[in-house]
């Protein structure tokens, strides 16, 4: 399903970007990509009507802008989202071994690189340790580099695993405050097999 929704974006952005470029020509927008600013009910008011939107574009962005820093929820239950940053540990006073849920089993180690989003993708080198809030398919071509995944979402039937195990490289999941917790540089190991993650030091 994920496949063929985002198979239709490439239409359905240059179909955007003309109807941007008509309002542009008409005045009520100042560059076609801000017709990816306005919500649908604001862009039929827009496209039937005569005023101009980028007022609204410009909120609209800002949103995004806010939205794209927001922390990932730990938990999303009924619709409420719920935030867990603590750093689950594998034994009571040990730091140093954070637990999560096995993912995709074996052993490796490697230096952490921490990436939040697909931003920051060219930070991935070869043989580092993908530490991440979550993966999906976009970020599949950085598990034929990364060494194991740690995933601070997911379980045993998400993304991140599943892709882990077709490409053979241990996974973490659900290792709560990851991000947090691990800096880029840090030697891990990752045992996909007992769900944990030992930092080994720098």
């Amino acid at each position: 399903m994920h496949f063929h929704w985002t198979a239709s974006f490439p239409v359905l952005r240059r179909y955007l970007l003309a109807i941007g470029g008509d309002l542009v020509e008409a005045g009520r927008l100042e560059r076609a990509s801000d017709i990816f600013c306005l919500t649908l009910e604001i862009l039929d008011k827009c496209v039937a009507g005569k005023e101009g939107m980028q007022r609204e574009a410009e909120a609209g962005r800002l949103a995004w802008e806010r939205d794209r820093r927001r922390r990932w929820p730990t938990e999303i239950r009924r619709g409420e989202e719920y935030y867990d940053d603590e750093p689950q540990v594998a034994a009571a006073g040990d730091q140093s071994l954070l637990q999560g849920t096995a993912g995709s089993p074996g052993l490796a180690s490697g230096p952490v690189c921490i990436v939040r989003g697909t931003e920051e993708f060219g930070k991935m080198q070869p043989g580092h340790v993908l530490v991440a809030p979550l993966t999906n398919p976009a970020w599949t071509p950085l598990f034929a580099v990364a060494e194991a995944l740690v995933a601070e979402t997911g379980g045993t039937l998400s993304h991140g695993a599943i892709v882990a195990r077709e490409f053979g490289i241990p996974a973490v999941l659900g290792v709560r405050g990851a991000t947090s917790a691990l800096r880029d540089g840090q030697v891990v190991a990752v045992d996909g097999s007992a769900g944990t993650v030992e930092i080994a030091g720098e």
